[in-house]
């Protein structure tokens, strides 16, 4: 009976030592995801503090009295007083006001005997 309750008692602590092993393992897994995403949310916030500076120097920028100035003179087409304002056509409507260059046609060199050849023959 003492036989059977020695080896009732290595089993058992066999599969408690081989469950708390498995539960290690998973923590272990567990730890090295956690790092992988801790990594990639530090990497995350690392961009959106970029992107933040960029906006806020955009921001600076959109609220300067020079760019102000800038779009209300461009888009609104408003001057100063004294100031004349030209407005002037796109692109691609003054290439269709403009007159067609026509090409040239190509002229030979030839030599000047031939040419004279050619004048009087």
């Amino acid at each position: 009976m003492q036989v059977f309750v020695k080896r009732y008692i290595r089993w058992a602590l066999l599969i408690v030592v081989l469950a708390i092993i498995i539960s290690m393992g998973r923590n272990a897994l567990g730890l090295f995801d956690r790092r992988d995403q801790i990594k990639e949310a530090r990497e995350r916030v690392e961009e959106l503090e970029r992107e933040q500076a960029q906006l806020l120097e955009l921001k600076e920028k959109v609220e300067s009295p020079e760019f102000v100035e800038k779009e209300a003179r461009e888009k609104l087409g408003l001057a100063k007083p004294g100031e004349v304002v030209v407005v002037l056509p796109s692109e691609d409507i003054l290439r269709r006001l403009a007159p067609k260059i026509e090409e040239e046609e190509f002229v030979e060199a030839l030599p000047i005997w031939k040419r004279w050849a050619r004048m009087f023959f």
